[in-house]
């Protein structure tokens, strides 16, 4: 059986099937038939209806298995998921899927509808401000190795060489026997790392994904745009615009990461400054190569001091000099040397530009917008640097060390005084010239680390550099204590300084925060009349719920856009999004288009997290049509901003809040036995113990919920199908609002309100993702009988959720409207309920007798759960 040229998910599923046979072929390769036959009647039953007597009988099939069959099926069905989020990932970016996820798609149809709607200089106008900031980082729920990531991708090329080649039998021939080499070396490849990464590691891997993907997919959408311009008769944008930026967290994050130090960071910048000489290298390599010509404009022959091959001239200097950084920078890592001299973007744009021009003026643009525009198009974008690395830090430290600095000083303690007091000193002393910290202090090793980061960031070109994050912001002297800790380190003051609110009350208050800052002229001098403010989604859903998270977060981006316009200053939004729904996850378009008018007039600056930074932007094509669907909202959102909520849906979306909070709350907060309850019933013990990421599942050992982190906390719920953080509280809410007469309301709001209409569409998919038998089947194996009792009512709430949000969307069932949707987890669904009662069993096991094979079979449950489940943490 061979892949087909049927469209649609028709395509899809053949070459699902024909991924799973080749898998199928390796299994019984290994002469293990009984392995194979296991596999077949376990997935033949999956295949069946999911009713509890057919779900019993699947789990009679797993439980005749030994301990090393056990192992085995798990890998076998953690790679079919893999196999098939390979299939889908190709779908979505293959010629026949076009119309549905291209990035010219995309930007064709919102040209289209703004070209309609408004003067062609308008639109353009609009483009010539796009800005997109990626900010990449790490993730504790990401488990899947680099080498296996590369493995994904080059099937991902041989499923593309079938179906562009097919009517060459010789070439599909090869790529087959590929396709077979890799999957047979997957199979026998260990999918774990035996110890959990460092920092370093997983810069290492972001790194690998902007070489693998993004180098490459940022001048290809750039490209895309410059076609759909020409084809609206709008202007192609220059050279020098580069609407795309890169940053990370990873190496600079720091809060509750006791593995991220300051030395970590200086490393991780040199790794990052590495790699981009590395890159830039190689493709001025390529265009000394090409650019052999001998046309020229007399500024470029005057450059060149009369050479032959006047490019060629230009160009050398530049690729000895990223060569002679990049060898510096691996001595100064071997510690052979100091750090290297800074390698400026005006070193490294200067000559491209000089060679565009000079290439345009002599009439060879075809020339100049070949390679060479790919490139100067890099630069711009990358720089030396790579990325631009934020660092963040939780508040709190902020304020031990600045309340070390006050006793030094015999001044007070800073930790007790009040907020007005506060800031007086602060300011006072951000005004003061002479030097802050004294020469004989000696500070805890605490606050030396955190005066260390700031030295490092004082020894760091800016560019390198993007913003400074104050993780759990509550007022204003925690952004004035950050500013004063800079200057004392000699660090300026042109380093963005952003406070990130994250819980509901946090949330609240950011508008107040803000206007206090910004009613200090000398604050507003000093930040240049342009603040950056984070909007944090993860712990305010985890503190309030979905639903009273998102209108809080809607809230205060309104309030704020007020505040900073009537004070003349620019805000850049900045929001820490999540794969799942739980933490602000959700389709790009759609999630742009639902926030509040004027949020992106100043551009998207957005976290890419783990996992969903592979699902978007893991291949060049996916990360192309990111970029376009991204740029299209953007674009929309800007010259027809969504409309403001009436009146009566802003009472109403108060009120639900309200209600959804409160009722999210007496589950989470009130019940005593929700906590013994949730570790019983999902894997939230046993993923502390895996090799998953460098930072720790939880800000303080000895807390609760509310010391975990939200990622671990979605993640757990997600593996056991109740899916609970997504949904809590949100449904409740709804069915009060209908039964107090505010139905018909809702269902106006729904269809014409994004904010809210979103907000449904994430509830649909999470209850489509959720499955209530296997989630019991969690709780009769682990629960004990005391809790048994509160999963039942939990189950039966979210039953009673989702008859409320089908009746309001007037749908029999889940994504009714989207076959797409709908077929792509029916799909995952048949290899994902198997491994959930393995891993059910599995639990149950390692509880009574743990041992190191239950728990590597645990492992691989938890991964290929997690790989059916897509968005997960």
């Amino acid at each position: 059986m061979t892949p087909s040229s049927t469209n649609n998910t028709a395509q899809l599923r053949q070459n699902v099937r024909y991924l799973g046979e080749i898998l199928g072929q390796v299994i019984q390769s290994q002469g293990d038939a009984g392995l194979f036959d296991a596999v077949e009647a376990i997935r033949l039953q999956s295949k069946e209806s999911r009713d509890d007597d057919n779900q019993e009988a699947l789990r009679a099939l797993l439980t005749e298995l030994n301990d090393k069959q056990i192992l085995d099926v798990a890998r076998a069905f953690s790679h079919f998921l893999n196999l098939a989020n390979i299939a889908e990932q190709h779908h979505t970016v293959a010629d026949y899927s076009q119309t549905f996820f291209s990035a010219a798609a995309s930007l064709e149809g919102a040209f289209r509808q703004l070209s309609a709607d408004h003067e062609t200089h308008r639109v353009h106008a609009v483009l010539k401000k796009l800005s997109i900031d990626l900010v990449l980082t790490a993730h504790p729920t990401e488990i899947t190795r680099r080498t296996l990531i590369h493995k994904h991708g080059e099937i991902n090329d041989c499923l593309t060489r079938l179906e562009t080649l097919r009517d060459n039998p010789a070439e599909t021939s090869r790529d087959y026997g590929r396709l077979k080499e890799l999957v047979s070396q997957i199979w026998h490849t260990e999918e774990f790392r035996t110890e959990r990464p460092t920092p370093i590691d997983e810069a290492r891997w972001a790194f690998a994904v902007i070489e693998n993907s993004l180098w490459d997919a940022v001048p290809q959408f750039l490209r895309v745009v410059d076609d759909v311009c020409e084809r609206f008769d709008l202007p192609t944008p220059p050279p020098e615009w580069s609407p795309i930026t890169l940053s990370s967290w990873i190496g600079g994050d720091r809060d509750g990461n006791p593995n991220v130090t300051a030395n970590v960071t200086r490393e991780v910048l040199l790794l990052a400054q590495w790699q981009a000489c590395t890159l830039l290298e190689g493709d001025i390599a390529t265009l000394y190569e090409e650019l052999s010509i001998t046309t020229a404009s007399d500024a470029l022959k005057a450059q060149a001091e009369g050479a032959l091959e006047p490019y060629r001239f230009v160009l050398k200097p530049l690729r000895d000099r990223l060569q002679a950084q990049r060898l510096h920078i691996e001595k100064t890592l071997e510690g052979e040397l100091e750090g290297p001299p800074p390698l400026t973007m005006s070193e490294v744009i200067a000559p491209l530009e000089a060679c565009y021009e000079s290439l345009q003026m002599v009439s060879l643009g075809v020339l100049a917008r070949g390679c060479l525009l790919d490139t100067l198009r890099r630069a711009h974008c990358f720089g030396p640097y790579l990325i631009q690395l934020d660092i963040r830090q939780e508040s709190a430290r902020h304020t031990q060390a600045i309340s070390e600095l006050t006793e030094a000083l015999a001044v007070g303690n800073y930790q007790d005084w009040s907020e007005h007091q506060r800031c007086e000193w602060l300011r006072a002393e951000l005004h003061n010239p002479r030097p802050l910290l004294p020469r004989d202090w000696n500070p805890t090793p605490e606050t030396q680390e955190v005066i260390d980061t700031f030295f490092v960031i004082a020894e760091t070109p800016q560019s390198a550099l993007g913003s400074y994050v104050i993780s759990m912001a509550a007022e204003a002297s925690d952004v004035l204590a950050v500013q004063l800790l800079l200057k004392a380190t000699g660090c300026g003051t042109e380093m963005l300084v952003a406070p990130l609110f994250e819980t509901l009350d946090d949330l609240e208050s950011a508008p107040r925060v803000i206007e206090e800052l910004l009613s200090d002229a000398a604050y507003c001098a000093r930040c240049d009349h342009q603040i950056m403010v984070m909007i944090g989604y993860s712990d305010s859903a985890k503190d309030a719920g979905m639903l009273a998270a998102g209108w809080a977060q809607y809230s205060a981006q309104e309030a704020l856009l007020k505040v900073c316009k009537d004070a003349d200053v620019k805000l850049q939004l900045f929001h820490g999004r999540g794969g799942s729904i739980g933490r602000g996850g959700a389709p790009a378009h759609d999630a742009l288009l639902s926030q509040p008018p004027g949020s992106l007039e100043n551009g998207l600056r957005v976290t890419e997290q783990g996992e969903m930074i592979r699902t978007k932007l893991g291949l060049t094509p996916l990360a192309v049509n990111t970029l376009g669907r991204y740029a299209s909202a953007i674009l929309q959102a800007n010259l027809t901003p969504p409309p403001e909520p009436a009146k009566e849906w802003r009472l109403l979306m108060n009120q639900l809040a309200t209600d959804s909070c409160e009722d999210y709350r007496r589950w989470v907060r009130d019940e005593p036995s929700f906590v013994p309850y949730f570790r019983q019933a999902t894997p939230e013990q046993e993923l502390a113990s895996l090799p998953l990421g460098s930072r720790p599942t939880r800000r303080r050992s000895d807390g609760g919920i509310s010391s975990l982190r939200a990622i671990p906390w979605i993640f757990a719920w997600s593996q056991n199908r109740l899916m609970l953080p997504a949904w809590l509280g949100a449904g409740s809410a709804l069915a009060k609002a209908a039964a107090g007469g505010h139905e018909a309301t809702l269902k106006t709001m729904a269809q014409k309100w994004p904010f809210f209409g979103a907000r449904l569409s994430m509830l649909e998919m999470v209850f489509a993702k959720s499955d209530l038998t296997i989630a019991e089947l969690y709780d009769r194996l682990l629960v004990t009988s005391e809790l048994a009792n509160l999963g039942a009512a939990l189950r039966q709430q979210l039953s009673d959720d989702r008859s409320v949000l089908l009746g309001i969307l007037e749908t029999e069932t889940e994504l009714e409207h989207d076959t797409w949707g709908r077929e792509s987890i029916d799909l995952r669904d048949i290899y994902t309920a198997p491994l959930n009662l393995l891993q059910a069993e599995l639990l149950r096991r390692q509880r009574g007798n743990p041992d190191k094979a239950t728990e590597r079979a645990l492992m691989v449950t938890i991964a290929g759960v997690a790989a059916g489940m897509r968005n997960t943490g």
